[in-house]
């Protein structure tokens, strides 16, 4: 695996000259705690010591004897990138709830912010004591230095991450998991007992600090119900009803705006003005001739069967992306795309429910341009402009673009087509992906500057 040399290569990027083949790094960033040694760690057990003697029998026994199972639950917690399973167990508790865009986006910036700091706090401790690998054959290379664990630091803040985000899972099963992951580490003979053990007290504290500021960042504010009337503004599509998904979204705290209106758009087309009415008839016609192709790409954004939100999707591609990397600069690159994701999140919905602009089929049928007619796929409890798919995934196109530059054309066709996916669904108007997409850039490369 690759690990990028830290430098000024941002910079490089920015101004267009090349650095190290084309390829840029970033500097490792905190996004909660302030100094990577703002949490202690103790000191390991000192060398020749009765403790450290025990963990070196422990760590040779079970290299003398390894089960298949812990062979395997080792090769399971060491993949590329190591931290991939917490991301994997998030998908898959995030997707079994109700669509929620913005909250996606929020857990999942949490979730990677929390194993950033604790593989960055890791390193930094284990730089101060420099401690070795102990002398027995490994499954797995050693981690240098070994004290405390950083594989052990991201297990203990992820499974405690998840715990307050997810308060629907047994946090004792988490808890759980936690602790196999940083046993997976002596069972590969690539630590002692006291590395693991120091790595997810670490990653634990990390979490709490993580949590502290989860509990403040306005999420779970409850909405007065008020919203503007009138077939101008929204209304639950017809033979539907609910409540807006998160109305106060674009209120939450920020990572890098410092207010979710910092690149509110302007207002979409005025209703019933010639763009509003030439953009309608645009959907009207676009649903009539959908190619084969079209009718793939609204259904595949729109997360199929797992029904994967636009948060799910570009977490998973960058998951893939940064496999390349040494866990460190992984865990940054995911923390820049997810927080990226929920500062768009929250843009996105600031827009929303600034303008209260309906959805085409609202418009369609009010205006009575096609009193019958139905879209391809069902359209949303929330507002029109802007669309979130344009803007989750601009967002994060343009920080991976930045991080892999050699893809940058790749990432942004991939969004460019999540955003006309929700044209041909006939949920959106092409305005409301034009100012997704102008807006989820401002958002990405403000993320890329700060970091």
């Amino acid at each position: 695996m690759r690990s990028r040399v830290i430098s000024v290569a941002l910079l490089l990027a920015l101004t267009g000259v090349p650095a190290h083949g084309n390829q840029y790094s970033f500097a490792p960033h905190l996004w909660v705690l302030h100094s990577p040694l703002e949490i202690r760690v103790p000191p390991p057990p000192a060398q020749g010591s009765a403790g450290l003697r025990a963990e070196l029998r422990e760590v040779r026994s079970v290299a003398a004897h390894r089960s298949g199972d812990q062979i395997q639950r080792a090769a399971f917690w060491s993949g590329s990138p190591s931290f991939r399973p917490w991301f994997d167990i998030a998908t898959r508790l995030l997707t079994a709830r109700p669509k929620d865009p913005p909250k996606v986006g929020r857990d999942y910036a949490y979730l990677a912010v929390a194993i950033n700091d604790a593989a960055v706090t890791a390193q930094a401790w284990s730089r101060v004591y420099d401690r070795s690998a102990p002398p027995v054959p490994r499954l797995l290379p050693a981690t240098k230095p070994a004290y405390p664990s950083i594989d052990a630091a991201i297990a203990g803040a992820a499974s405690r991450t998840l715990s307050a985000l997810i308060p629907e899972y047994p946090a004792t099963v988490l808890d759980a998991l936690g602790q196999q992951a940083a046993d997976s580490r002596v069972w590969a003979g690539t630590n002692v007992r006291s590395d693991v053990e120091a790595g997810l007290a670490l990653g634990r504290a990390v979490a709490t600090r993580v949590i502290q500021r989860a509990e403040s960042d306005g999420y779970g504010k409850r909405w007065n119900g008020a919203r503007p009337q009138g077939k101008a503004r929204w209304e639950p599509p017809p033979g539907t009803s609910g409540a807006p998904v998160q109305p106060l979204a674009g209120t939450w705290r920020t990572w890098v705006l410092g207010a979710g209106d910092r690149f509110r758009p302007p207002p979409p087309p005025a209703y019933g003005s010639p763009q509003f009415l030439a953009e309608a008839h645009e959907v009207i016609d676009m649903r009539a001739h959908l190619t084969p192709a079209q009718v793939a790409s609204a259904r595949y954004w729109a997360g199929g069967e797992r029904k994967l939100s636009p948060a799910d999707m570009w977490t998973e591609f960058a998951l893939a992306r940064v496999a390349q990397l040494d866990t460190l600069d992984a865990a940054g690159a995911m923390a820049m795309v997810d927080v990226a994701l929920a500062d768009a999140g929250i843009s996105t919905w600031d827009a929303k429910y600034t303008y209260w602009s309906p959805r085409p089929v609202n418009v369609i049928r009010d205006l009575g341009l096609a009193p019958d007619w139905t879209p391809l796929l069902a359209t949303p409890l929330f507002p029109s402009y802007v669309s979130g798919h344009a803007a989750f995934s601009a967002a994060a196109a343009e920080v991976l673009g930045a991080l892999f530059p050699e893809d940058d054309g790749r990432y942004w066709r991939m969004a460019t087509d999540a955003a006309l996916s929700r044209l041909y669904s006939g949920i959106h108007f092409r305005s409301d992906c034009d100012a997704g997409l102008r807006l989820g850039r401002q958002v990405g490369r403000l993320v890329i500057a700060h970091a």
